[in-house]
């Protein structure tokens, strides 16, 4: 998927202008993506024909889920683009890292801008980290447990408490070249409270650990003697790296040889 700054670059790259004769919209936001992926119901088995590829939105997603797509594209700038990217053939794991890992800032890598866009909201990033890249579905048991459903509401804060200490630090740059860094705090936890039905006013709930889905908790090692969280408020480049990172881990677990959603 392609960032909004990164979609303009290839856009005057290829030096192709949008027309409403041909209908072209490209899609950003994973979110939306993500939603219409659920919608496909996809199986694994089938033949998929998209009309429209556009720059690969969709394609990219679709692709990783079915036994064979063709996409089709009338506009034959965005076709050539399309084709030569999937002729480089990035392996899978390499760019799973990269938007996982968010390396750098999203005006001059643009791979952050994908885990800048939940603006450290880990639930939010759980929902569309899980669908994207694992092919499974777990936001059903973000508010309880449902008695059809695999994963308990304890699964799913567990893998949200991965990304429970990220945050976004802004650093500057004017209009369209604003230099966002997604930063990992040292401390930090997820609070869980049982069924959203069963929450009070004011409750604060218990810590909970990072877990895999369908695997062991996450071990952490302690923090030094005296440890102290730098004021990130007044951070305005990139952010200091932890002592331990949740998403390093999670990032070479989901791009493991072994790991059964891969």
């Amino acid at each position: 998927m392609l960032t909004a700054s990164e979609l303009k670059s290839v856009l005057r790259q290829q030096s192709i202008r949008l027309t409403k004769r041909l209908g072209q919209h490209h899609l950003i936001d994973a979110r939306v993506i993500e939603r219409l992926i659920d919608r496909c119901d996809l199986r694994g088995t089938e033949t998929v024909v998209e009309i429209g590829a556009g720059l690969g939105a969709l394609t990219e997603p679709i692709a990783r889920r079915v036994k064979r797509l063709i996409a089709l594209e009338i506009d034959p700038r965005c076709a050539r683009w399309l084709a030569e990217r999937f002729a480089k053939n990035v392996p899978y794991d390499q760019w799973v890292r990269e938007l996982i890992l968010a390396e750098g800032n999203s005006a001059e890598q643009g791979a952050p801008a994908f885990m800048i866009q939940f603006r450290g909201q880990a639930l939010e990033t759980a929902e569309a980290v899980s669908k994207i890249f694992l092919g499974t579905q777990i936001r059903c048991a973000r508010c309880h447990d449902h008695p059809s459903d695999k994963w308990s509401q304890k699964d799913f804060y567990g893998f949200a408490a991965f990304f429970a200490r990220l945050a976004v630090v802004d650093g500057g740059g004017g209009e369209g070249k604003k230099k966002l860094y997604l930063g990992e705090k040292s401390t930090g936890d997820l609070m869980f409270t049982g069924p959203a039905k069963d929450a009070k006013p004011g409750q604060k709930g218990e810590p909970i650990s990072a877990k895999y889905l369908d695997g062991p908790v996450v071990e952490e090692p302690p923090l030094p003697q005296g440890f102290k969280e730098p004021d990130w408020r007044t951070i305005k480049t990139a952010p200091p790296k932890p002592g331990f990172s949740r998403k390093e881990r999670l990032a070479a677990w989901i791009t493991a040889p072994g790991c059964r959603f891969g």
